[in-house]
């Protein structure tokens, strides 16, 4: 007799399971998704480079300003400080710490022109979340880890 009723009693074993689980995530899922909608910095975190920067870095920009010397476009290193601090052949710095308003690299992720960064052509570009982390972390003095 077991054996005909065990696939019924395997079947009520696992409802009862998905039934625990969806009542555990109705309970603490919405802290979950809040929780993954806070955006950093906010809470008193501060924006950390490893964490918050260098992703959105790495997947907008490294393509063409990242460590391969051969795509590497306009001389802009990004992904080291002393080239994403340094002052290029064009006279402007693309990073300058404490100061987001004299930093080309935000001017041009902010800009609507034809000059925008990652350019409009590419398949990148930053969430308005994005561009407010790399404000933030600019004027925080754009610490590299």
């Amino acid at each position: 007799m077991n054996g005909l009723y065990a696939p019924f009693f395997r079947s009520v074993i696992e409802m009862n399971i998905v039934s625990r689980i969806s009542k555990l995530w109705h309970r603490s899922g919405w802290l979950c998704l809040l929780a993954m909608l806070v955006a950093p910095g906010e809470a008193g975190e501060p924006i950390d480079d490893a964490r918050d920067v260098r992703p959105i870095l790495s997947r907008a920009c490294y393509v063409c300003h990242g460590p391969d010397e051969g795509s590497r476009e306009a001389g802009l290193r990004l992904d080291r400080a002393d080239g994403a601090l340094a002052v290029l052949e064009s006279g402007v710095a693309p990073i300058v710490p404490g100061a987001p308003d004299e930093s080309e690299l935000l001017r041009r992720v902010l800009s609507s022109d034809d000059d925008r960064m990652p350019p409009a052509t590419s398949q990148h570009s930053l969430t308005e979340k994005e561009k407010q982390i790399l404000r933030e972390w600019i004027a925080a003095g754009a610490k590299f880890d």
